[in-house]
C-alpha cells in the first residue's frame, strides 16, 4: 500500500480544486456562449406545440361541423373509396377511373 506524503497530498487536492475550477469554468463560458440558442429552440418548440393544438382543435371543429351538415358521410365513403383503390377491395363501379376524381377540394 503506497502512502502519500503530505506535500503530495496538498499537490493532489490542488489539482483536482484547480481542475474543478476550469470545468466550471469551461461550463459556464459553454452556456453563456449557447443558452440564446436554446433558448430560442424551446421558444420556438413551444411555439410549434401551440400552432399543431391549435390546428387540431380547428379540424376537429370543423369535422364536427361538417358531420352536423351530412358532409361526414360523403367523407367516410371517400376514405372507403380511397382504401378499396389501394387495397383492391371489390369496388361496385366499372372502374375507379370513371369515379370522382382521387382528391377532392372542399
Amino acid at each position: 500500500m503506497h502512502h502519500h506524503t503530505l506535500s503530495e497530498n496538498l499537490s493532489i487536492a490542488t489539482n483536482a480544486s484547480e481542475n474543478a475550477e476550469h470545468f466550471h469554468s469551461t461550463t459556464a463560458d459553454f452556456w453563456v456562449k449557447f443558452w440564446p440558442y436554446f433558448i430560442t429552440a424551446i421558444a420556438f418548440y413551444g411555439l410549434l406545440s401551440v400552432a399543431w393544438i391549435l390546428w387540431n382543435i380547428y379540424a376537429y371543429r370543423r369535422d364536427l361541423s361538417s358531420a352536423r351538415k351530412g358532409q361526414f358521410v360523403g367523407r367516410l365513403h371517400e376514405k372507403w373509396r380511397l382504401l378499396s383503390v389501394y387495397d383492391q377491395i371489390p369496388h361496385n363501379s366499372k372502374s375507379v377511373a370513371s369515379d370522382a376524381p382521387l382528391i377532392s377540394v372542399e
